[in-house]
């Protein structure tokens, strides 16, 4: 997202033993036992964080923006957008507990990043 860079927006990085951490204690125990097992397939023993991020949490990438630390889902399907949101609104302690204050889901290609970020900022 070079939008990202023109609006300052930073990415945050999470270590994995962080990520299973917050999902030990938060995440529901059959996502994260099936998300766990998918990941373990295909990566053994080295899963990546940003991998485990997507995979148990459902994010794509966590930023700040203006001060916000904000949880975002990238999809390229409009259909899926009404899911997305049930799926975060159900993980919100999770997220609440990596120290997120705001997410939300962005349809792709977003032509106004700047925009839909501060739409997710005000609710």
């Amino acid at each position: 997202m070079s939008q990202a860079k023109e609006i300052k927006a930073r990415p945050v990085y999470f270590s994995l033993e962080q990520l299973q951490a917050v999902a030990a204690e938060c995440i529901p125990a059959g996502r994260k036992a099936t998300a766990e097992r998918y990941l373990t397939e295909i990566h053994g023993e080295h899963i990546p964080p940003s991998e485990y991020l997507d995979r148990v949490f459902g994010l794509d990438m966590v930023i700040t923006y203006r001060g916000w630390v904000i949880g975002l889902d990238v999809t390229l399907d409009p259909g899926a957008l009404e899911g997305k949101q049930r799926k975060q609104a159900y993980l919100s302690d999770a997220y609440a507990k990596l120290g997120l204050d705001k997410w939300g889901v962005i349809v792709a290609p977003c032509t106004d990043l700047k925009a839909t970020l501060s739409q997710i900022i005000k609710g």
